[in-house]
C-alpha cells in the first residue's frame, strides 16, 4: 500500500486495503496493533473514518497532528512586501 501511495496508484492502494479486510474479516482473531497500522493507512483516504477507528481501538489523541496544519498555513500564507 505505501508503495502504491507514493506512486500515486491510488485505485490500487484501495484495492490492496480492502483485499486486507476481506482477509481481516476471515480472521478469529484481530491483534489491535494490526488494526491501529491499517488505521494509519486508510487516515490519509477516509479521514473521518479513520478518525472514528482510531478512537474505538481506544486513542484519545487524534490522528491528524495540528503542526501539520500549522505548517500549511504558514506557507500558504502571503505577506505584503
Amino acid at each position: 500500500v505505501s508503495e502504491d501511495i507514493e506512486g500515486t496508484g491510488y485505485n490500487t492502494a484501495i484495492s490492496a486495503m480492502m483485499e486486507f479486510m476481506n482477509a481481516a474479516y476471515k480472521w478469529e482473531n484481530r491483534p489491535k496493533s494490526v488494526l491501529e497500522k491499517f488505521v494509519l493507512l486508510l487516515s490519509p483516504f477516509a479521514p473521518h473514518i479513520a478518525e472514528e477507528l482510531w478512537q474505538r481501538l481506544g486513542h484519545v489523541d487524534s490522528l491528524a497532528t495540528f503542526s501539520d496544519l500549522r505548517q500549511l498555513i504558514i506557507l500558504n500564507t502571503k505577506t505584503p512586501v
